[in-house]
């Protein structure tokens, strides 16, 4: 396994997610844990070459939800990315991607 700066490259992933999702099923406060299936679309562009690959992978989270009104929540969660890369093509390279992401928002029940 080689590690590895690329000065000058660009990568683009983009993930739809399927998670199962326990929650706890609080009145206020809910934490929940979350797991589940990602696909993953994956583009890279090195110099004059450029490849894209679909890979399934990993995705998890954690967060908590925090009613505020009846109608109303403000929520926090991680979340974690997990996928193998094989980028064939031009670039021909394969890598390891990860991505640990804070989100935080409001939510609008009805």
């Amino acid at each position: 396994s080689i590690t590895a700066a690329f000065p000058g490259r660009h990568a683009r992933v983009a993930t739809l997610a399927f998670n199962l999702l326990v929650r706890y099923p609080g009145t206020v406060i809910q934490p929940y844990l979350g797991a589940g299936f990602g696909l993953f679309w994956g583009r890279v562009s090195a110099g004059l070459g450029r490849a894209s690959e679909t890979s399934p992978g990993f995705n998890g989270l954690a967060g908590l939800k925090i009613r505020l009104m009846k109608h109303l929540a403000a929520f926090g969660e991680y979340k974690y990315n997990r996928v193998n890369f094989d980028f064939g093509g031009d670039v021909n390279v394969g890598t390891l991607y990860q991505a640990h992401h804070l989100v935080g928002g409001v939510a609008f029940e009805f």
